[in-house]
Formats: C-alpha cells, sequence, structure tokens
C-alpha cells in the first residue's frame, strides 16, 4: 500500500491512501477518471496500521483500492465507496 500525508492550512491533515498497484494507473468510466499517476498519489510503502492510523488522524482522505478500503471502512462507511471501471474509491471530508 501507498500513503502520503501533507500537512494543510489551520493543522488539518490531507491523506492518499491506495493499494500499490493502483501507483501510475489511471482509469475511467464514462466521464468520470481516477488518475494515480500524479506524483502526490505515489507516497510511500505503508504498513496496514500505518493506514489506518494515517486515516484515523486525517480531515480529508481519498482511499482507493480493495485492500485499503478494506482497512478503513470504519472510518468511510461503506456507503462512501464508489468505483470507476471497477477500482473501489472514497474521498473524505469533515468539516
Amino acid at each position: 500500500m501507498r500513503l502520503t500525508k501533507k500537512e494543510l492550512p489551520g493543522k488539518r491533515l490531507l491523506v492518499t491512501a491506495i493499494d500499490a498497484a493502483l501507483a501510475g494507473r489511471s482509469f475511467e468510466e464514462d466521464d468520470k477518471v481516477l488518475d494515480f499517476s500524479a506524483g502526490f498519489f505515489a507516497g510511500a510503502d505503508a504498513t496496514p496500521d500505518e493506514i489506518i492510523a494515517a486515516v484515523k488522524l486525517a480531515h480529508h482522505a481519498i482511499v482507493a483500492g480493495e485492500k485499503t478500503i478494506a482497512l478503513v471502512e470504519e472510518k468511510i462507511g461503506l456507503s462512501s465507496v464508489k468505483k470507476i471501471d471497477g477500482i473501489p474509491y472514497a474521498i473524505l471530508v469533515e468539516a
């Protein structure tokens, strides 16, 4: 799995967490696109525990891939999970 963390203004944390197999790839369905080719999504290798901890602390998160979604489903809620070209993803935004 790949993890990226970025501190935003106001001490808010943005996290991206994706299955490693998605890094560097792009997926399209109709007019929707999931693009993990950008360097920001490449992140660093992370353990499941690191992913869980980061998403728990995040104010904003983009999470994608079967394995990563399964790890953090309690935080994001399965109703938030969408799919593009069969790839599950969720976007978390907290006030």
